[in-house]
């Protein structure tokens, strides 16, 4: 039996037993029975069809047909991120039939934005949803990805330029306005939530095979699917095999298990039975240690510090949380074991000590290449004389978001980035201010949402724009303005009394 066959009966018992297990807890914290059977059958069915076409084009199409039979969603987001780690998001080029060389690239992303997001973007706006525009973020988008377009058009063609706003139209605009505009009630939210967190504990058994077996399950996917592209690459970290799953890189495996760890928080309160949401939140940390990348790691710490930081006595909070993890470090430090995990722990471990090395030395470097073009970037940064220093071979990995922006657009394409995350980040505060009780599913439920944004926005500072990042980061974005439009219409028009520090005074 040939590589992807003997992984997909592995991903399929893997994956048939999560879905078993998760079904009555999920089921019972709100996501109805009917909308769970028909996720995970598409799942299911979306996986099988991948490893089983033996061509990408024959993938595309029963996928999408299986999309096409499927879309009875009342919640599109909900489906959209149930299934968009299903498979990597390997991507393959339909031709141009002699017109042009290509017409774009094709992956399971696009075609979820396509099938599934893209008919409600053109659905008639709903009364009391908001225009596009009635929020600062939504111009902010606008214009980064217009800056984006117009940048692109000084070093090339006019037919790439307008490829790549189908692209951004689809991979970034999309999942940010859904996400904003498609949450209409608390189910919604809560819906999107649990949907989110599936499909990442789904990864997670998985995960933990390949990190104790060293075996990446989807590496041999492309080239069962006749794709020139290469599938996962084999990275250790000491003498651990780095997981990766579907998601294409064991970095962004990570930062998809640091976002559900952060948002599982905010189903705490709508949960009936404790110990299910204690075992799914181990097993999200599970799956983030799996990726033994420390990146998430530190973005998933920051997430959690700003979670309790934005509850009404963030000092006695605080000290409940460092005081378990002082406890927690003194006894690894004085167990056998000490020595060896210390070693991966990010500032303090000696293991890779020179992936830190380089990053220093990128952002010198990176610093003096933007000061040759600091406005508006230069599409040739990476040929420019200082940038040589960090080629290994072929490549130069520009591994932080916040260097490669201004690289490639300046320091205008990085002000109205942040921006954007600037005016989600406020749009939370401002509705966490407007919660009458702390205690609520809605307060929590921002908190989360609130630890989610820090730890995207730490994490990206330690990877490029890869597989999911962007889209995970567009739709982080997207859900806290779509959250405190959902707060502003639940609450009351009352003047909340004032806060001193965060969301209230110790």
């Amino acid at each position: 039996m040939s590589e992807h066959l003997r992984a997909l009966v592995v991903i399929a018992v893997l994956s048939v037993l999560t879905f078993l297990v998760l079904r009555r807890p999920v089921i019972a914290m709100g996501m109805a029975d009917e909308d769970f059977r028909r996720r995970r059958n598409l799942w299911l069915a979306v996986t099988a069809v991948a490893f089983l076409a033996n061509n990408f084009w024959i993938f595309v199409l029963l996928a999408g047909s299986l999309l096409l039979f499927a879309r009875r969603e009342r919640n599109p987001l909900a489906l959209y991120v149930f299934l968009l780690f299903a498979v990597p998001p390997f991507a393959a080029a339909l031709p141009g039939l002699g017109i042009v060389n290509k017409l774009f690239e094709l992956s399971l992303p696009r075609l979820l934005a396509l099938i599934v997001l893209l008919p409600f973007a053109l659905r008639r706006r709903e009364p009391g949803s908001p225009a596009f525009g009635k929020h600062v973020a939504d111009w902010l988008v606008v214009a980064y990805l217009l800056l984006q377009l117009v940048l692109q058009y000084r070093a090339d063609t006019l037919t790439n330029t307008l490829r790549s706003a189908f692209y951004a139209y689809l991979d970034a605009f999309l999942p940010y306005y859904v996400a904003s505009r498609s949450l209409r009630s608390a189910q919604d939210l809560r819906d999107l939530l649990l949907s989110l967190v599936v499909s990442a504990l789904v990864l997670v058994p998985i995960a933990a095979f390949e990190f104790l077996k060293h075996w990446l399950l989807y590496a041999a996917l492309p080239e069962a699917l006749g794709m020139n592209t290469e599938g996962a690459t084999y990275l250790g970290r000491g003498d651990t095999l780095r997981a990766v799953a579907s998601t294409g890189h064991s970095i962004v495996l990570g930062y998809l298990m640091a976002i559900a760890l952060l948002l599982h928080f905010g189903l705490r309160r709508a949960n009936p039975a404790p110990r299910e949401w204690t075992v799914a939140a181990i097993a999200l940390g599970v799956g983030l240690i799996a990726s033994v990348s420390r990146g998430p790691w530190v973005g998933a710490a920051c997430g959690i510090v700003a979670m309790t930081v934005a509850s009404r006595q963030p000092g006695r909070r605080l000290l409940r949380l460092v005081v378990p993890a002082a406890v927690v470090a003194a006894v690894l430090v004085v167990s056998p074991w000490g020595e060896k995990v210390i070693a991966y722990l990010p500032f303090v471990g000696n293991i890779d000590e020179g992936n830190v090395s380089y990053r220093q030395q990128l952002f010198e470097v990176s610093i003096k290449v933007i000061a040759q073009n600091p406005l508006f970037g230069s599409p040739y940064f990476m040929y420019s004389e200082p940038m040589q220093e960090l080629r290994t071979g072929n490549l130069i990995d520009v591994v932080n978001t916040y260097l490669l922006i201004p690289l490639r657009y300046g320091y205008v394409g990085l002000a109205l980035f942040c921006g954007v995350f600037a005016a989600a980040i406020w749009a939370v505060v401002a509705a966490l201010r407007r919660q009458p009780v702390e205690d609520s599913e809605r307060f929590g439920q921002g908190q989360a949402i609130l630890g989610m944004l820090v730890a995207v926005l730490v994490t990206i500072a330690t990877v490029s724009d890869v597989s999911f990042i962007p889209i995970l980061y567009w739709c982080a974005a997207g859900l806290a303005i779509g959250y405190a439009r959902l707060v502003a219409s639940e609450t009351v028009p009352e003047r909340a009394p004032r806060r001193t520090f965060a969301m209230g005074s110790s």
